[in-house]
């Protein structure tokens, strides 16, 4: 994978905004913002406008992408989002390899996210044995996350690997 391969997004199709609205305006601003805030550290949040027209967004790219590769994947999705994925949604966030882009009418920052979380990433029944690759899969998740806390030089806190099954 690259790090401009789409895995998924979500759109809210109940919630969706009109062209040229106050929304749609902050919602620009909002992007160009992250834009050039995400870059440095890999991670910014920002909330534009008031009443219905309030846009919050976040954008956050991998650790180990460089300033430069997450302005261009950033930039990117905020184009992919509006364009490709969830037109005139006013709640959406997508996911590619290396970053994710999120933006909504409703203020999400600092709350749980467990309505996307899931098995979007593999699906059970391509799987002939799900119960040994889950158990294969919880190993390595296991032992990412014990490297990306404890290893010195995981600065970003950011630790890769895989896994092979014979399906």
């Amino acid at each position: 994978m690259s790090s401009n391969d789409y895995i998924n997004s979500r759109c809210n199709v109940t919630a969706n905004y009109t062209g040229g609205s106050k929304f749609e305006r902050n919602m620009h601003g909002v992007f160009n913002i992250l834009t050039k805030d995400a870059p440095p550290s890999g991670f910014a949040n920002v909330t534009k406008g008031k009443g219905s027209g309030r846009v919050y967004g976040q954008a956050q790219c991998r650790g180990d992408i460089d300033p430069e590769g997450c302005n261009s994947c950033i930039r990117n999705s905020t184009l992919d989002i509006v364009q490709k994925y969830c037109p005139n949604a006013s709640d959406a966030i997508i996911w590619y390899e290396n970053y994710q882009l999120r933006y909504s009418n409703t203020d999400f920052f600092g709350h749980l996210n467990v309505e996307d979380s899931g098995n979007w990433f593999w699906i059970n029944d391509k799987v002939k044995e799900p119960n040994a690759f889950n158990q294969k899969l919880g190993s390595l998740l296991k032992n990412l996350a014990s490297q990306a806390t404890t290893e010195p030089n995981s600065k970003f806190m950011l630790a890769t690997g895989n896994i092979t099954s014979t399906d």
